[in-house]
């Protein structure tokens, strides 16, 4: 039986079991006949320190000595305690996995990730790029998973049970997130927007059962990432889609290269474009079912946790991503792009 060891947080919080990235693929690779093994680093540090953390790391893997050690984020990782298992002979695949945005390559995950076989992220064009020649490790977009068989509890049989036009969930604009000029415009109109509609926004249940239960709920969810990178995809699209709820998102950059407005997603630009097209397609509800039948669709094509598994396995497997919308940086295509 092949191990897995994941090096992430956050593993005794209930309501991230079902949620969290990471926890849906320890549970999907324990499905698929792997022998799974965690340890939460920042749990460990803040209840032992961070030496004594780093010595249970090195302990864990060279006593489990796991086929692939997964890394999410490793920002209470030493690289030099990964180096060191190495230098002891340890011999597995190990995999750095960043699922969040930022502006700027974060300086923990770039340094961990030079200890790394292969480095996933959940942005594409530009970031790959940027991650690749601050590490030197082969690195690939990812989409974030849901897991289908949880979100079955939630999804309703007919649109009669979608009692919400709108929800969102994300938060609301605070300076130092570093939003655009453009979501500063966005965000305090969508509140006002949401009002009107007697739509959901409760950060309350950003996790867990109630969470799934109001997306599924919801004929649409807004998304709005944080900030405009290429090919982003966050977690929340992955939830909303898989709840059968249609994704209104902010048009980012590439996000048309991924997806086709109108047919499985629809878009907006500013807030009076995302309240017109809110309108029109509360008022053509055959439009809105085509657009979330394809949705669901995508949905079960891409983001469910069994595909992100066979995604990552097939990476490692043959250095190439299966998505048609491939988005890998390693040696051999950095000599192509720089020919």
């Amino acid at each position: 039986m092949p191990k897995i060891l994941f090096l992430s947080y956050r593993w005794n919080d209930q309501r991230l079991k079902t949620h969290s990235s990471d926890a849906m693929m320890a549970n999907r690779f324990g499905r698929n006949g792997w022998e799974v093994h965690y340890h939460d680093y920042r749990e460990y540090t803040k209840n032992h320190g961070a030496k004594f953390n780093q010595e249970k790391i090195l302990h864990q893997i060279m006593t489990i000595q796991p086929d692939i050690l997964f890394i999410t984020k490793g920002e209470k990782v030493d690289p030099d305690t990964i180096r060191r298992c190495r230098i002891h002979g340890f011999g597995g695949k190990i995999i750095g996995w960043y699922n969040d945005t930022r502006r700027n390559p974060v300086k923990c995950v770039t340094e961990i990730s030079k200890v790394c076989d292969w480095f996933f992220h959940c942005l594409g064009g530009d970031k790959l790029n940027e991650y690749y020649d601050a590490t030197g490790t082969p690195t690939s977009f990812l989409f974030a998973p849901y897991e289908p068989d949880y979100i079955e509890d939630f999804q309703r049989p007919d649109d009669s049970q979608r009692d919400f036009d709108v929800t969102w969930y994300g938060q609301l604009y605070k300076p130092e997130a570093g939003f655009d000029n453009l979501r500063r415009e966005i965000i305090p109109n969508v509140r006002d927007l949401l009002d009107d509609y007697g739509a959901c926004f409760d950060r309350t249940f950003f996790r867990g059962a109630e969470y799934y239960s109001r997306l599924s709920r919801s004929k649409m969810s807004i998304s709005i990432p944080a900030i405009d990178q290429p090919f982003y995809f966050s977690n929340r699209h992955s939830h909303i889609m898989g709840s059968g709820s249609v994704v209104l998102s902010y048009c980012y950059k590439n996000c048309l290269d991924v997806f086709s407005d109108g047919i499985d997603i629809i878009t907006f630009k500013n807030s009076e474009e995302l309240r017109n097209k809110i309108s029109y397609y509360l008022n053509n509800i055959d439009e809105l079912r085509f657009v979330q039948e394809n949705s669901i669709k995508f949905a079960q094509k891409y983001l469910t946790s069994d595909r992100v598994y066979e995604e990552i396995i097939h990476t490692l497997t043959h250095g190439e991503s299966s998505y048609p919308f491939a988005q890998v940086v390693n040696p051999e295509m950095r000599k192509i792009l720089d020919a």
